[in-house]
């Protein structure tokens, strides 16, 4: 069991984890704090929780992403930071004697691929991995509607593009 674990985890973080059979443990998840809510632009006022990533050899990184409760978007990361690959605990000496790696989307599923004896990374969020930026002409004019989106009006013979990138 978890033992001391699931007595500062809070309950709604063990029912989600177990949706998925697993228990805290499985990804070392954390409370989600003030700080790391302000570092990745969450909601002060919605549950969560922290899933922390580590390198291909278990060291943790200074990356993470919060998984957010009853709130679209679902998860959300770091601000200007770009996407790494998850690595489940316990996952380089899992891989180091397997003869094939899983590839999956998603934290939650990798962690289960593992637990169930199969060595898996996942890429966090397929959403994540795509650029969002397009480059407008120097002449366009911006305007705000009504209800606070932006709207770009482009010159005529002017075109816009998606900025691509190998970068995530």
């Amino acid at each position: 069991g978890n033992g001391n674990v699931t007595s500062i985890i809070p309950e709604h973080v063990v029912k989600d984890l177990a949706q998925s059979g697993l228990v805290t443990s499985d990804m070392r998840v954390r409370p989600l704090t003030q700080a790391e809510r302000h570092s990745t632009g969450s909601p002060m006022n919605v549950d969560g929780y922290v899933i922390p990533y580590y390198d291909i050899t278990g060291k943790p990184l200074p990356f993470y992403r919060v998984k957010l409760m009853n709130w679209d978007p679902k998860y959300k990361q770091l601000v200007d930071e770009p996407n790494h690959i998850y690595f489940p605990p316990g996952f380089w000496e899992m891989a180091r004697n397997a003869d094939y790696i899983l590839l999956t989307e998603g934290e939650k599923k990798a962690a289960c691929a593992m637990k169930h004896g199969f060595a898996c990374v996942a890429v966090g969020g397929v959403d994540s991995w795509s650029n969002r930026q397009v480059s407008l002409p120097k002449d366009t004019k911006l305007a705000k509607t009504k209800d606070g989106r932006v709207v770009a009006k482009i010159m005529a013979g002017q075109e816009m593009s998606t900025q691509s990138s190998t970068l995530a």
